[in-house]
């Protein structure tokens, strides 16, 4: 049974070629589930985290496989923080309690810890091959973009899962480098799905500054 399970989400594993482009059922499941939970995320519905649960899951075995490691911790991350963040708002969303925005100080220190964070990732994982050449047979691939996005998505996940409005500003950059991460990678329906994000992490800025009643920074 488990060898069939990981057949099947073998990114070799093709459904149908699109294009000249071979379409896996990993990336395929994956990225339907992804567009759905952040679409959800925008309209502050809390099935977006549950939902998220299938789309991280398929996006971890993706990434170890197409070797962008720190994309594939980053969804373990995300695994967990989709718990928390149904907990979390189901809470707020009870309490009819309106999104909160950052303070300006708390912008710019959010900015330096991401910038110092990625080149210390990078470099990390960089040595993966090195330090543990049976797991990780193959190096890195673009691993301070890969480190920029795990670590911006880090910090845009927690405001999100606490409801602060700012998060869709940091998905709007790490949207638009995954666009071109993905794009190198040659994993083009991911590159169609963060020109989705995209879309949508704009969508989230408005329709979230809407739902802000109290401007309160925190």
């Amino acid at each position: 049974m488990s060898q069939y399970f990981i057949a099947f989400f073998d990114i070799n594993n093709i459904l149908l070629v699109v294009w000249s482009y071979p379409l896996s059922y990993i990336e395929l499941i994956g990225t339907v589930f992804g567009l759905i939970a952040v679409w959800l995320a925008t309209r502050q519905k809390i099935s977006s985290w549950l939902v998220g649960l299938i789309n991280v899951s398929c996006f971890f075995w993706l990434f170890y496989q197409v070797q962008l490691y720190s994309g594939m911790f980053l969804q373990a991350f995300f695994f967990a923080t989709n718990i928390y963040g149904w907990f979390v708002w189901r809470k707020q969303l009870a309490g009819n309690e309106a999104p909160t925005i950052l303070s300006s100080t708390k912008r710019w220190s959010l900015l330096i810890i991401t910038a110092l964070l990625t080149v210390t990732v990078g470099l990390i994982v960089q040595k993966l091959p090195i330090l543990y050449p049976l797991i990780f047979p193959k190096p890195a691939s673009q691993p301070y973009y890969d480190a920029f996005i795990a670590i911006a998505s880090v910090s845009g996940q927690i405001m999100l899962t606490r409801r602060i409005s700012d998060n869709w500003f940091v998905w709007l950059v790490v949207n638009a480098i995954s666009v071109l991460v993905f794009f190198r990678q040659g994993l083009y329906l991911l590159t169609i799905e963060y020109i989705l994000f995209l879309l949508l992490s704009i969508k989230g800025i408005i329709d979230w500054r809407k739902t802000v009643l109290i401007r309160k920074t925190i």
